[in-house]
């Protein structure tokens, strides 16, 4: 260690004049105690605003005719190895990242020949400092940088630590001002100074007895008691001719010491006796006025700024080139030179207790001693000295103690605004809206620095609060509708142990929700559902046993366990033929005597819609189909076989070849073949016979709109030869019929829409709802559109210009007729527009498995069969479309649209209903 240390003294520079940085980093322990014993003088206060900083102290020396080392300048200021005051006493080892924001700076000039030591402080206060600082804060400003009223309300206490230094190590205090007013706040600066030493005066006087110094120093905790000198620099905005004259300066000299002299007695600054005041008024005139000193080129006050329009103090309009020459010269320089010098002589001589001469030491001991109160006071504080000026800090800070109390008494206003009125339950757009309404009054009443710190415990009181059980499950439902429930758990979910949360299932409270079951005979009220399961499984189940349960469904594909067998789901296969290997319809012979609960089926009467269709050459003669209708059945059963599932083989829980795995939510059109859905969410029934269906009185059921309950006809060209010979031998034995045409089957079909609020209707073509008759042109081009293109899932209902309510498309009705035609389903639903990236791979957890999927392509929904569902011939069918739906891979639940634009992009893809030929 002690080799350390001689390696560290030997890598120090030696003591030189000049500048140093406080503390000196110079080895002076290379000076010898037989030194000639050094006065030291400190300047403090205001710099001429048009001088660099500390320009002033450079001038000063040259008065002595020493030359003066401008200081290197590094970062927001002048900054030396060392030379920084900490920011905040409670973290003061943290001074790296605050080195550039130093509003206080130290530093030092050693002059041998003079016996002098000459200390500069540019605190917080110093105009051409604090220009400095503003134009590097500006060039420097990030998100990092510190607020900053906290940077200055650190750099006053930072400039009382400083000066409670320089008083304890100087002899000689200068105050320089600019004009001829006392800064207000020098007075209240220096009580502050002074309590603080009292407080320290222990550690003060036990730092001196470390050194070899004289014992008034060790009782005193100082050099001594240390004379006050005030320098008032004239600016020219403030100086006349008449300061020019050397009697005025001085009588404005005298006028300003009686002033002082009255404010630091009352003050109580020099009152009692010297060893206990922190400073003294030394006799013979403590003030100097001084003219205008010279501007210096580079350090004007406004360059630094960088103003738009700047005011230079030394033009021409101001004072004439004369004038400020007069002030320039050299009595400015002799003036203040000779009473800088006659009072730090003065000070050698009577400065000391009793008014007898000062206790000088060396170069070597001062710096010694500079060194250890630097420490003790500014850098390496003690546990000690820290806790001592945290609670100095904290008491003599008014504006912050103003400001604490201030806003300690708008908190408890700005929390009852908060609280006023509040609800059980609220959602977090509540939340956040009335704790704006609390900041604003917060804000309205509080003042100061202490402002964020109330805020946040406001913000955290406000949280609190909320946090109390009055949080709402903000859950979604399909409709948009938010859960009014408090923050609950789902029944038979593992609900959080910590929070201890109700378990109950979602409710919106939304009343007003009308639905039809999957046949559309009934309409009753649905409540708001929140998933996919709610919309498309629950309700629709429950409707079952009071309606739908004497339809017999059509079994979807869904996912059964292995060993199992669903004796309920036939499959039907076509014997091979040179037509192809397509699919027969799917037909269950239960329904063939279920029909519609619709009246008989007779020729329908002459309404103008049918005798649009009649003239269109799309209508038929029903009355002779009904003829040939048992004909018809033994033929058609001659084209088709009926094969049970043993004899196909091709059931989900036999097949070995392919991996099947279930699937906790709704098909998609990625999963097919891999997957299959645990419920379905769509529905196939066959309501009736095709002759049930009446085109005169339409569907018969509630919720229609008048003249939109019809469907459309579809004429169907059979290309059979057995059904084109029994059309010809119809035609010929008919009476009304002469001419020959093409043979053709009429089919019906219609896309039904559905609103929340029960209303249904059909569309006549793509998003236009059915009002009543239609030309043939009309119906003509809207089977073909209807037909071809993709169909929007939403549509405005006629009850949307009071309610806002977008019509579902939620049943598809086909009557397929009892011909060697074959009407295939195709349902396809997507709801987001095609991605044009849809080759990027990706990873799906589904059922505990990893499927290569395309995520960034758009989803499409699909009830699961491989291929297009063929319907039985002779029968009505309808299949329900699901009311939700949910990409449970993605986690997205497709909410319904708000406006046209949303609405526009979910759509049923075209080819839903499709024909083939049969031979």
């Amino acid at each position: 260690h002690h080799h350390h240390e001689q390696h560290q003294q030997r890598s120090q520079p030696a003591c030189q004049p000049g500048w140093f940085p406080l503390p000196p980093n110079f080895d002076f322990n290379r000076l010898s105690r037989r030194d000639t014993r050094i006065r030291v003088v400190a300047f403090v206060g205001r710099s001429d605003p048009r001088l660099c900083p500390s320009k002033t102290l450079q001038l000063e020396l040259q008065l002595l005719d020493r030359p003066a080392f401008q200081p290197p300048l590094l970062g927001y200021g002048f900054e030396s190895d060392g030379a920084t005051v900490a920011d905040d006493v409670d973290s003061t080892a943290d001074k790296s990242a605050s080195d550039q924001q130093q509003l206080v700076r130290l530093h030092g000039f050693y002059s041998p020949e003079k016996r002098a030591v000459f200390l500069s402080l540019t605190g917080p206060n110093d105009p051409a400092h604090l220009a400095h600082l503003y134009a590097a804060f500006v060039r420097d400003l990030n998100p990092d940088t510190p607020n900053v009223a906290a940077m200055l309300t650190a750099a006053d206490f930072d400039n009382i630590r400083a000066l409670l230094y320089l008083f304890s190590v100087s002899h000689v205090v200068v105050f320089n001002c600019i004009g001829t007013q006392v800064n207000p706040a020098v007075t209240r600066t220096l009580q502050l100074v002074s309590q603080l030493r009292q407080q320290l005066l222990g550690q003060l006087c036990q730092a001196y007895r470390s050194f070899p110094v004289p014992r008034d120093w060790t009782l005193n905790g100082r050099t001594s008691c240390p004379a006050v000198l005030f320098h008032f620099q004239l600016s020219p905005g403030n100086l006349t001719k008449q300061l020019i004259d050397g009697g005025h300066q001085r009588a404005l000299a005298d006028s300003l010491q009686c002033q002082i002299y009255q404010i630091f007695r009352r003050a109580k600054l020099i009152t009692g006796p010297e060893a206990g005041n922190l400073c003294r008024l030394p006799d013979g005139g403590f003030c100097c006025v001084s003219p205008p000193a010279p501007a210096s080129p580079s350090g004007v006050f406004q360059s630094l700024l960088e103003l738009d329009d700047p005011v230079d103090l030394t033009d021409d309009q101001l004072l004439d080139n004369e004038f400020m020459q007069s002030l320039t010269g050299g009595s400015y320089n002799r003036e203040f030179a000779r009473f800088l010098e006659r009072h730090m002589n003065q000070a050698e001589a009577e400065g000391g207790v009793g008014g007898g001469p000062l206790d000088l030491v060396s170069a070597k001991s001062w710096f010694k001693v500079c060194h250890k109160l630097h420490k003790l006071l500014l850098t390496d504080l003690d546990p000690g000295v820290q806790r001592v000026m945290n609670e100095f800090k904290a008491r003599c800070d008014i504006v912050r103690k103003f400001s604490e109390t201030r806003c300690a008494s708008a908190l408890p206003l700005a929390e009852s605004v908060y609280r006023e009125g509040l609800p059980a339950h609220y959602s977090h757009r509540v939340h956040t809206e009335r704790i704006r309404k609390a900041q604003q009054v917060f804000l309205d009443n509080a003042r100061g620095p202490a402002a964020d710190k109330y805020l946040a415990e406001l913000e955290a009181r406000c949280n609190s609060v909320w946090l109390s059980g009055r949080q709402m499950c903000e859950a979604l439902s399909v409709t948009s509708h938010p859960c009014v429930n408090e923050r609950h758990s789902l029944p038979g979910t593992s609900a959080d142990q910590q929070q201890q949360l109700p378990a109950m299932p979602h409710s919106s409270a939304y009343t007003s929700m009308r639905a039809a079951c999957s046949c559309g005979r009934l309409l009753e009220s649905r409540p708001d559902p929140f998933n996919w399961e709610e919309a498309n499984v629950h309700f629709y189940s429950r409707l079952i046993d009071s309606c739908c349960g004497q339809h017999q469904p059509v079994p979807l594909p869904v996912y059964q366990r292995r060993g199992s067998e669903d004796k309920t789901q036939p499959q039907y296969t076509e014997e091979l033929s040179n037509s192809g290997d397509l699919l027969p319809p799917l037909r269950s012979p239960e329904l063939d005597d279920v029909e519609l609960d619709q009246p008989s089926a007779t020729l329908p009467s002459r309404t103008p819609l049918a005798l649009a269709v009649e003239h269109s050459n799309y209508d038929e003669d029903e009355q002779l189909l009904l003829e040939e209708e048992a004909d018809l059945k033994r033929k058609q059963r001659q084209c088709l076989k009926l094969e049970s599932p043993k004899e196909t083989g091709l059931s989900a829980s036999n097949n070995t070849e392919v991996s099947i795995r279930q699937l906790k939510g709704m098909m998609t059109e990625d999963l097919i073949g891999r997957y299959l859905p645990l419920v379905q969410s769509w529905c196939l029934l066959s309501v009736g016979r095709y002759n049930s269906y009446s085109h005169a009185n339409g569907i018969g059921q509630p919720g229609f709109s008048s003249g939109s309950n019809h469907l459309l006809p579809w004429n169907v060209p059979v290309a059979s030869k057995l059904w084109q010979q029994q059309q010809q031998q119809q035609q010929q034995s008919s009476q009304y019929r002469s001419t020959r045409r093409e043979p053709t089957a009429k089919a019906w079909f219609g896309f039904e829409h559905e609103c929340p609020f029960g209303h249904r209707f059909f569309v006549s073509s793509p998003g236009q709802m059915m009002r009543g008759a239609m030309q043939a042109t009309q119906v003509k081009e809207g089977v073909q559109r209807l037909l071809s293109e993709d169909l929007p899932l939403f549509i405005p209902c006629h009850c949307h210009k009071s309610k806002g309510a977008f019509a579902q498309l939620m049943r598809v009705w086909v009557a397929a007729p009892q011909a060697p035609v074959r009407i295939r389903l195709n349902p396809r639903v997507r709801f987001a527009a095609p991605s044009p990236d849809s080759s990027a791979p990706a990873v799906a957890e589904t059922g505990g498995e990893s499927a290569a999927t395309s995520v960034s392509a758009a989803p499409v929904f699909l009830p699961g069969n491989p291929e297009p569902i063929p319907l039985g011939p002779g029968d009505l069918w309808v299949l329900r479309l699901p009311f939700a739906y949910e990409d449970v891979r993605r986690r997205v639940l497709y909410k319904q649209p708000r406006d046209l634009t949303e609405a526009s992009v979910p759509r049923l893809l075209r080819e839903c209903i499709s024909v083939t030929q049969m031979p």
